[in-house]
């Protein structure tokens, strides 16, 4: 599995770009590195790209953790607005499913799920963003 993430302050957008199977280690690991980030900031609206994903680590206590861990952080001072999952097949719309679940009761962020990719940057106020611009920045 690789997770990576990229801060645009430009677009007030945290995008995370998850491929193979989605790892709970490696997903705490690059959360930490988020939130220690001088870019990262309140408000900031968050791209979590599941379109390279297969499938998911079976690890429902660690993905518990590392939920509450987002959480706590979040409610501490850098909480996002907007949380969107881009999940365009069947396999990765179960992963957000399973994520989207996890915020369920909480005040904020607001969390989505969206399977189409002009519908998912229209949401984020950036109709203009297609997903090959930010995963070229990754590189």
């Amino acid at each position: 599995m690789s997770v990576r993430v990229r801060i645009l302050p430009d677009k007030n957008l945290v995008h995370v770009r998850y491929s193979g199977v989605v790892g709970i280690g490696e997903s705490f690991e690059s959360f930490r590195s988020y939130a220690a980030h001088p870019l990262a900031r309140p408000g900031q609206r968050f791209l979590i790209d599941l379109s390279q994903a297969t499938g998911i680590e079976e690890d429902i206590p660690g993905l518990m953790a590392f939920q509450a861990e987002m959480a706590c952080t979040f409610m501490a001072g850098i909480a996002p607005s907007f949380i969107l999952y881009f999940a365009p097949t069947p396999a990765t719309y179960a992963i957000a499913r399973m994520a989207q679940r996890s915020w369920d009761g909480m005040e904020k962020p607001a969390v989505v799920i969206q399977q189409d990719e002009a519908q998912a940057f229209s949401l984020l106020g950036l109709p203009e963003v297609r997903l090959s611009d930010l995963v070229g920045t990754l590189a």
